[in-house]
């Protein structure tokens, strides 16, 4: 079963999981956390168990969000025990203060991971004065493969013109505003 103690380094489950999954979450929790503390759990071996989260392949804001849900379920626990719970309050108290740790540790991986994000977005943005150029194009290219098409019918032109009139229909870069 998920134990916890006083000092917070405890997983903790949000209480706001689905009332149709929050059992079958719990049992796959704690059959989780029986499998990776052993028989006699430290709490070194709790601690181990949150870090084998985070090298699961998982992004950190992927880890973030698995927190954040433990978090939830656990609140829910806390406020509903099941009448076979053998776990005390202060025992999830305990567990729920560790994974708030756990979700507070991440902070700095996690805005990190956001901004190198973002500067891959940032580099694949097309430069204003090459769309410039492009609607330009699309302006005169367009009446022109209208009525290709019109003629010949040609899946290749279809396409081209989707092309042109997507770029044309692409937001001005004359607003002034940075993106």
């Amino acid at each position: 079963m998920l134990q916890g103690s006083d000092n917070g380094s405890e997983l903790k489950i949000p209480s706001q999981v689905e009332p149709k999954t929050w059992w079958l979450t719990y049992r796959f929790l704690a059959d989780y956390a029986a499998y990776q503390q052993g028989i006699r759990p430290t709490l070194k071996h709790a601690e181990n168990a949150t870090s084998k989260l985070l090298r699961g392949g998982k992004e950190v804001t992927t880890t973030s969000f698995y927190l954040r849900n433990i978090i939830q379920f656990l609140g829910y626990l806390n406020d509903t025990p099941p009448r076979a719970c053998r776990l005390r309050r202060n025992e999830i108290h305990g567990v729920i203060r560790a994974v708030q740790m756990a979700v507070k540790n991440l902070a700095r991986p996690i805005v990190t991971h956001q901004l190198n994000v973002k500067a891959k977005k940032m580099a694949n943005i097309v430069p204003r004065e090459s769309l410039r150029r492009c609607q330009e194009q699309a302006r005169v290219v367009i009446p022109e493969l209208l009525t290709r098409m019109e003629d010949e019918g040609c899946d290749n032109i279809r396409d081209d013109f989707y092309g042109y009139i997507s770029a044309l229909s692409s937001p001005s870069m004359d607003t002034g505003r940075e993106y």
